[in-house]
């Protein structure tokens, strides 16, 4: 229902990040894979500009080969999200689509770290987020961590990172998280 929803709109960006968010949902939790897989393939066939949702549609199909055994194409398709994260998207035209909290979002995966030498600053509206969603907020946070460890500041960005899954509950860890963490880690 919503990928039809997104192509009424014809936006191309919106067609994308909702097809490429389904395949990141399904394929992450292990449910559906064929579904993913056609989600994925199809935000894929619809654009290969960096996007949040061509990174998704991409480690959704990386998630779904993991989980039927295909170490090869999990492998492949994780150089390539890491490849379209790192690459910059190109900033022609202003962000349309809200992000769940209110900011704007742009069609890079996420915006540079405020400096490579200090923490970025807090994500805007955090604080507008439900207390419901502590691991959402975390998450968000972490990827701060990841993006400061990434421009060149690892100590910093993992020290950031730890701060905000330190600041969760440990029964409120995922796995998610820890993959992040993990990954915030290696950067």
């Amino acid at each position: 229902m919503a990928a039809k929803a997104a192509d009424a709109s014809d936006d191309l960006d919106t067609r994308v990040r909702v097809r490429g968010r389904a395949a990141i949902a399904l394929g992450y939790e292990g449910a559906a894979l064929p579904v993913a897989d056609v989600f994925a393939d199809q935000a894929i066939a619809l654009s290969n500009r960096p996007s949040l949702g061509l990174l998704n549609a991409v480690f959704g199909k990386a998630h779904t080969a993991a989980l039927r055994g295909d170490h090869t194409a999990a492998r492949r398709l994780l150089t390539e999200g890491r490849r379209i994260f790192d690459r910059p998207a190109p900033t022609s035209r202003p962000p349309t689509t809200p992000s769940p909290t209110g900011a704007s979002t742009s069609s890079s995966p996420c915006p540079p770290p405020a400096s490579a030498t200090r923490p970025p600053p807090p994500l805007p509206r955090t604080a507008e987020l439900p207390a419901s969603l502590p691991r959402f907020a975390t998450h968000l946070q972490m990827h701060r961590g990841l993006m400061l460890a990434r421009s060149g500041d690892t100590a910093g960005g993992t020290a950031y990172a730890r701060a905000a899954l330190d600041a969760l509950l440990p029964e409120k860890h995922s796995l998610t998280l820890r993959l992040l963490m993990a990954e915030v880690e290696r950067s």
